[in-house]
């Protein structure tokens, strides 16, 4: 200690198991991430420490990495699977009431008449078609609105447990 009672930065350590509180300040395009140090707990008391003091590196001073929790494409997908399977049926609905036969003729004095004949009339495939048709129109809509909304969603990084740290302290502090 100097005669303004200054002591010059040294080594110390943060007993194996202290805790501390970690803030996560940044994310970079390689997954990198930038932490410090917020408040270290030590004898039941909670210090807080002023941002740009100890900075919190990976394992051995490795870059510390972060990792995204990304359940978007799934989510999406559940969206996506629900309307196929509607339009599906309703598919399965048209072609069951397709006709079994279609006859374009030419008119004498022009123009053009079609004649279908369909002896396999299925009311229920009729209801399908119309039902899940239109249930399609109106899901496809929820769904362009839940998938648009989803891409808006912020990204959220974490940095999985049991990850090994090294904790750097960059200026002086007193506890």
């Amino acid at each position: 200690m100097d005669d303004r009672g200054y002591l010059p930065p040294h080594n110390f350590t943060i007993e194996q198991g202290s805790q501390v509180t970690i803030a996560m300040i940044s994310v970079d395009s390689t997954s990198g991430v930038r932490a410090e140090v917020t408040a270290i707990l030590k004898d039941g008391t909670e210090y807080p420490i002023s941002p740009g003091t100890i900075s919190v590196l990976g394992e051995a001073g490795s870059p510390l990495a972060a990792r995204p929790y990304d359940n978007k494409g799934s989510e999406i997908a559940k969206y996506d699977a629900t309307l196929g399977t509607i339009a599906g049926l309703a598919k399965v609905g048209e072609i069951i009431n397709q006709p079994d036969e279609e006859v374009t003729e030419d008119l004498p004095l022009g123009g053009t008449r079609t004649r279908s004949r369909n002896n396999n009339r299925n009311l229920g495939a009729a209801f399908i078609e119309g039902a899940f048709g239109k249930l399609g129109e109106t899901v496809s809509k929820r769904t362009e609105r839940a998938t648009d909304e989803i891409n808006r969603r912020p990204n959220v990084w974490y940095v999985p447990k049991d990850t090994k740290i090294t904790i750097k302290v960059d200026r002086s502090i007193k506890l």
